[in-house]
């Protein structure tokens, strides 16, 4: 939440015993991690909101829930090695979603 990568399939692993493989594993492990954030950071409940209706809708629009889990995976990625953008920035997403879930992208 604060600058690190947080690897959802290691605590998933750990807590429930199984790796994220689908959208249900995901919003049950990404309900967890923004728990901890309200917690910690509680003026960013809305910005967790936003994200896991963002990710919500990337599982929808795809049959590949592998690429989407991918997809996260490089967001969170990517935000724990910046400031400058949060869950909410949705716009700067666009470029991973072209990569993971767009035919033709660079890790579809």
């Amino acid at each position: 939440v604060q600058g690190e990568y947080v690897d959802f399939d290691s605590v998933s692993q750990a807590l429930f015993g199984y790796r994220i493989t689908n959208s249900d594993r995901w919003h049950q492990l990404w309900s967890l991690f923004a728990s901890c954030g309200r917690f910690a950071f509680n003026k960013r409940g809305p910005e967790f909101d936003t994200y896991a209706e963002f990710i919500k809708g990337l599982f929808i629009s795809t049959d590949l829930p592998h690429n989407v889990i991918s997809c996260d995976k490089a967001i969170r990625t990517y935000l724990g090695t910046t400031t400058e953008y949060l869950f909410d920035d949705l716009h700067m997403f666009q470029r991973f979603q072209q990569a993971y879930l767009i035919p033709g992208g660079i890790h579809y």
